[in-house]
């Protein structure tokens, strides 16, 4: 419905008047829907504000980084030797690691639900594998660190249990 003068003044009084009050009715149901939608908007700028306002608390404050320290002659002096020695890793962490994996093999192993016969030639070489290197670690690592000897000790126990139950012993 738009807003004809022309039109409005052919019609009788009646009509006229009825065809004003619904154009009336429609710009208020417009204007309604106008206003909602700003209200709605009003609400998530505010929020919008609010979370940019806690950011700017909670983010930390930039500050200035002098990294010519970092390139210094002396420095680069200093680190060098011992960035050489951390690349070589040492005997007792090579030792840990390959404890870990020992470790990890046989409780898969162990995982398989073993029964006589129930090992191929593989796994036995693995096993007997591994048993050469747990006494060989105990001997190497007897200064070492606890980790090591309580990794060293369930390592051999899930290896008597392979061994046992797949009947190896």
């Amino acid at each position: 419905m738009s807003f004809d003068k022309d039109e409005l003044a052919k019609l009788s009084p009646e009509q006229r008047l009825k065809r004003l009050k619904e154009l009336e009715q429609k710009l208020e149901e417009e204007r309604r829907k106008d206003a909602t939608e700003i209200g709605v908007l009003i609400k998530k700028s505010m929020e919008e504000l609010k979370t940019d306002q806690l950011a700017e608390r909670v983010a930390p404050r930039p500050s200035e980084v002098d990294i010519t320290r970092l390139f210094s002659e002396e420095e680069r002096a200093v680190r060098e030797p011992r960035r050489r020695k951390e690349d070589e890793p040492s005997v007792p962490y090579v030792a840990q690691e390959q404890l870990a994996s020992d470790y990890t093999s046989l409780k898969k192993l162990l995982d398989y639900g073993l029964s006589p016969g129930s090992i191929s030639r593989e796994q036995r070489q693995e096993i007997e594998a591994i048993r050469d290197r747990l006494d060989t670690i105990s001997y190497r690592s007897k200064s070492s660190a606890e980790q090591i000897n309580i990794l060293l000790s369930a390592s051999r126990e899930a290896l008597h249990k392979v061994r046992r139950y797949s009947q190896l012993e």
